[in-house]
């Protein structure tokens, strides 16, 4: 008698395990094809996904790996998270970023506050003022300032004091560029801190640190020491305050903004790279989730539903970060 389990006659198998009754019964169901519409579908999806991985593969970069990178990374991970040393630090540090970048905005402003001071420019000032505390969206902050502009051009007599306030909206403009910026303005005034060239002593400052070794923080802790009068003055502009006003919180805060200056372009790329695999992860889940819907067991299914999902290997590497 042959004991080949497959010609054991169905009545002489167990109820449940390898060779059971069940594993004939399921083994000899024939297998539904995936539907044409669903193919279709994996088809759309994986042309995306491609697209994003190739995009994901263009903009990873040895760089990412270096040391001093990966130092950035790691306070912007702690900034981001709001945790340790660098709680409540993320919004200072911006504001700190943008008054730099800013700079010549802020004096060139300054500047035609203190030399125009007829009665019909004062009075645009204060408007402006007014119009900073009004917190309004970028667009209608500009038609405004315009607006009020032609307003007051007739009653200035002279071309140097016209082409003054037109310099003076310019750089308004500019300022509303950046959604921080307007706002720095805002403060500057609220706190009454008419002298902005304490932006170049920071910008000074920041010069001093382009070629040395940022991980080590003591270079850091004795410029620090050495201009603490101007960031005490920065101070509430920037929103540190309480027991965060000391000497530690300016030394973390410079260290991050010279170390993402110095790699700046890489640092881009890099917030880019972050974005497309946002991008990725969901192209992944909407594959996963169709191929999800037929099971091996049940579907013949095409060589391309067993196609590995491209750049997952990036996606690993940088999967921590999407989390922030």
């Amino acid at each position: 008698m042959n004991n080949n389990t497959e010609e054991k006659a169905w009545w002489n198998r167990p109820l449940s395990g390898q060779d059971s009754l069940w594993d004939l019964v399921f083994s000899r169901q024939e297998k539904v094809e995936v539907p044409e519409d669903a193919l279709t579908l994996h088809k759309n999806y994986m042309a995306e996904f491609k697209n994003i991985a190739v995009m994901c593969r263009s903009l990873d970069s040895q760089k990412f790996n270096g040391a001093d990178f990966l130092f950035l990374l790691k306070i912007r991970s702690f900034l981001i998270k709001n945790v340790g040393d660098y709680q409540g630090l993320q919004n200072s540090a911006d504001l700190l970023e943008v008054a730099i970048k800013a700079k010549n905005s802020f004096l060139a402003i300054d500047q035609a506050e203190l030399q125009y001071r007829g009665l019909s420019q004062q009075k645009f000032y204060e408007r402006i003022i007014t119009l900073l505390s009004r917190n309004l969206e970028r667009e209608e902050f500009k038609t405004e300032v315009k607006q009020e502009l032609e307003r007051i051009l007739p009653d200035v007599k002279s071309d140097e004091g016209q082409e003054a306030l037109h310099n003076y909206e310019k750089h308004l403009e500019l300022l509303s560029e950046n959604d921080l910026g307007l706002k720095l303005l805002s403060l500057f005034k609220q706190y009454s801190l008419a002298d902005y060239s304490i932006l170049n002593r920071v910008v000074e400052i920041m010069a001093t640190l382009e070629k040395e070794t940022l991980t080590d923080s003591q270079l850091l802790v004795s410029l620090v020491e050495k201009n603490y009068d101007v960031f005490e003055k920065l101070a509430p502009i920037i929103g540190i305050q309480g027991s965060k006003l000391n000497q530690k919180t300016f030394v973390r805060i410079i260290q991050y903004l010279a170390l993402k200056d110095r790699h700046g372009d890489s640092y881009k790329q890099f917030e880019s790279l972050i974005i497309t695999l946002k991008d990725w992860k969901k192209a992944y889940d909407c594959v996963s989730l169709l191929r999800g819907q037929y099971s091996p067991e049940e579907y013949n299914l095409p060589p391309e539903f067993k196609q590995d999902y491209p750049a997952l290997d990036i996606y690993r590497k940088y999967e921590n970060y999407l989390e922030e």
